[in-house]
């Protein structure tokens, strides 16, 4: 598997539920922080590392988010539009005539500033580290798959069962936003120190 992939998949179909009242209005990748939409920030970052090319799933909202991609040049994006919610791994799974064969998947939600054991806790134990929502997958993990729509974690324990999970901690800041707390905590941290440093657009 490259460890340079060209194609990307930002998961950007859900409802957003936990971020309400907000997104009863705006879809949860256009909430803004630090000035910019959660998804532009993913956008910006996977240009940066030098991704050509990234696919995103969209439901709800999913006219507001084609909208808004509609005004980018890089990466070259193509939308995945689903009728009904597919999860992650369905929603991956419906891309891959779009991806690469080894290609990341980035959560929409998600916010790293730049600066994992790869084993899942069970229940009743405590992980040293959590999921960032970043991953970097090979079209084989999707050979059989449950249904049309599941979960990737569903993937991952196969993969981890084969031995064919790994991980890398990240040494940077991570930000979760996928609720009003969260996303007040994160305003309020950048607002208190140095702003991220936007990356190019390709506007």
């Amino acid at each position: 598997m490259t460890l340079a992939p060209r194609s990307a998949m930002i998961l950007a179909a859900g409802l957003g539920t936990r971020l309400r009242p907000l997104t009863d209005t705006i879809p949860k990748p256009l909430v803004e922080v630090g000035g910019r939409p959660l998804i532009d920030h993913a956008l910006d970052r996977l240009a940066a590392a030098g991704v050509e090319h990234a696919v995103v799933n969209l439901h709800y909202k999913a006219e507001m988010i084609a909208e808004h991609l509609a005004r980018r040049s890089r990466p070259r994006i193509e939308l995945s539009e689903e009728a009904e919610l597919l999860d992650t791994g369905g929603g991956v799974a419906r891309a891959l005539p779009l991806l690469g064969e080894a290609f990341l998947v980035v959560n929409s939600d998600d916010f790293l500033e730049p600066g994992v054991r790869p084993l899942r806790n069970r229940e009743g134990e405590i992980a040293p580290y959590l999921f960032a929502g970043i991953q970097l997958l090979h079209r084989r993990l999707f050979d059989e798959v449950p249904g049309p729509v599941f979960s990737l974690v569903r993937l991952f324990d196969h993969a981890e069962k084969a031995g064919r999970l790994a991980a890398v901690v990240h040494d940077g800041e991570w930000y979760h936003v996928g609720t009003p707390q969260g996303l007040a905590l994160t305003r309020r941290r950048l607002a208190s120190r140095r702003q991220p440093v936007p990356c190019s657009t390709g506007r």
